[in-house]
């Protein structure tokens, strides 16, 4: 009794016995990879980069402490995500309609950000959002940033002025 195990010429010999096995798993796979990439909806994504600027601070008023950055993009980017920012969008761009006209603006909302994907950088942020739409995820990814910009300067230069 031999106990070498198969080799890589026995397969070769095999396969060559059967080209009809070949041939069936070769379609078998190419039908169900046909399949499988002709149900599945077309999503297209878009990305925004959002530098952000170091805070300005007298050095003389703050200690700098290690990782101060870290929670400032953390709380930038959930500002980002609020629904402050996301609403106007979904006003703006009347994002998902139906939805909005059943459920209410929030579950438009919640739609919207389940769609977008806001990953923060050592100075900056990719906003990516996904859509069934190109010109859609464009539009997305172009304004959440924009608003979230416009929003930030109320925040901070409405006070000053009144």
């Amino acid at each position: 009794m031999d106990h070498r195990g198969l080799t890589v010429d026995d397969v070769a010999r095999a396969l060559w016995r059967r080209p009809w096995v070949v041939i069936a798993i070769t379609a078998l796979v190419l039908v169900v990879g046909t399949a499988y990439v002709m149900t599945r909806p077309r999503v297209w994504k878009a990305t925004s980069v959002v530098r952000v600027e170091p805070q300005q601070t007298d050095a003389q008023l703050v200690q700098r402490t290690v990782g101060d950055v870290e929670p400032r993009l953390l709380s930038l980017r959930q500002a980002m995500l609020g629904g402050p920012v996301l609403g106007r969008v979904v006003d703006q761009l009347k994002l998902y309609p139906d939805l909005v006209a059943r459920r209410g603006k929030e579950a438009g909302i919640e739609q919207l950000r389940e769609a977008i994907d806001v990953k923060p950088t050592w100075n900056a942020f990719e906003v990516t959002v996904s859509a069934n739409d190109p010109k859609q995820a464009a539009e997305i990814a172009d304004l959440v940033p924009t608003v979230f910009g416009q929003l930030i300067i109320l925040i901070v230069y409405l006070p000053i002025l009144t």
